[in-house]
């Protein structure tokens, strides 16, 4: 009995293993493509971190550039608006209290409006550029963009 337990234990558990390893053979190249893609942005270790689970679609394949950069984009675009709320809600605190630094906030809240309004506008012409058939994507250029919006808002 104990051995009929022990072997469906062996069998469950290799199981698993033989199951897995598509996936984390998936995941790395995944991630390889990241870190190959953001090897030249400034905070390449952000952004492999942000990117890597995302960079695969639902049926397992692998996302092409230009649907990695949109990735970028949208996941700064959700920094930017999540940092967008809680700016405005230290600064409406700040004005509430008359306090001096009121006009600093406001400043890094115009950014930020800014960064989002530049972020939405980019997103808008990679879609353009999607629906046009453009297949030729400048990666080196948007890719570095969205990067660096996430880092400044994230």
């Amino acid at each position: 009995m104990v051995i009929i337990r022990l072997s469906f234990l062996f069998f469950f558990v290799f199981s698993l293993v033989g199951a897995m390893h598509p996936v984390i053979h998936r995941q790395s190249r995944a991630r390889a493509f990241v870190e190959s893609q953001c090897r030249a942005t400034l905070y390449p270790e952000l952004y492999v971190r942000c990117l890597s689970n995302l960079v695969t679609n639902s049926n397992g394949t692998q996302l092409s550039h230009q649907q990695l950069a949109q990735t970028a984009l949208r996941v700064s675009l959700a920094r930017a608006q999540s940092t967008r709320i809680y700016i405005t809600e230290v600064s409406k605190q700040l004005k509430k209290s008359k306090a001096k630094d009121y006009q600093q906030v406001k400043d890094c809240f115009d950014q930020i409006n800014d960064g989002v309004d530049e972020i939405t506008n980019s997103i808008k012409e990679l879609q353009q550029m999607n629906e046009d058939g453009e297949s030729e994507f400048p990666l080196d250029i948007a890719v570095p963009f969205g990067m660096q919006a996430m880092s400044r808002h994230g």
